[in-house]
């Protein structure tokens, strides 16, 4: 009798337990940011790298970045030394706490000039990555501008969306819970070949 009860008891803690298991999920960056940096390049029409002479100031953000940036903070940005041949810079921004950008590809280059100034247009790919969050791919722009010849400005953004929904995870919880159930059976089953 007590050992039919022990059964069921152990039994229905390991369903039980089961139901309340689960996994965790990193969850991919979404949004955008917008920074300013000064740059040294004084021939955007024809430049093939890009110099920053100022760290990375934040202008604009929303989405994840929302929560993880804020307007006026202050990050390193890395010196694009060649757009062709373009070899990827690690850590291209970097806003500390987890929180940077890799520049893994140049797609495009556009140089331009306007009334207001000559211009580049830098066209990428990068991986994002922030504390909790999976490392999602996204794309990033980098126009500079010369102003008309009154000094060099940049602009850089990056933009994401939801690119899936994570890999689950397996919780150590989760595992403690399916060992201890499976460890109860096998330890029940025993008890029953032995009687």
């Amino acid at each position: 009798m007590f050992s039919t009860k022990l059964k069921l008891a152990t039994a229905a803690a390991a369903f039980a337990l089961a139901g309340f298991a689960g996994s965790a999920q990193a969850a991919p960056i979404e949004g955008s940011f917008t920074i300013g940096a000064g740059v040294a390049n004084t021939n955007l029409t024809t430049t093939n790298a890009i110099d920053f002479t100022t760290p990375a100031q934040v202008f604009g953000t929303n989405g994840t970045y929302t929560g993880l940036l804020t307007i006026g903070q202050m990050g390193s940005i890395t010196d694009i030394t060649s757009l062709s041949p373009f070899s990827p810079i690690a850590n291209f921004l970097d806003f500390g706490g987890g929180v940077t950008v890799d520049l893994t590809s140049v797609t495009g280059v556009t140089h331009g000039s306007t009334p207001g100034g000559n211009t580049v247009t830098v066209t990428g790919t990068g991986s994002f990555h922030a504390p909790g969050s999976d490392t999602t791919p996204g794309t990033v722009i980098v126009t500079a501008q010369d102003a008309g010849g009154t000094g060099t400005s940049i602009s850089v953004s990056g933009s994401l969306g939801a690119h899936g929904s994570g890999t689950p995870v397996p919780e150590p919880a989760t595992a403690a819970l399916l060992g201890s159930a499976l460890l109860g059976l096998g330890l029940v089953r025993r008890r029953k070949q032995q009687n």
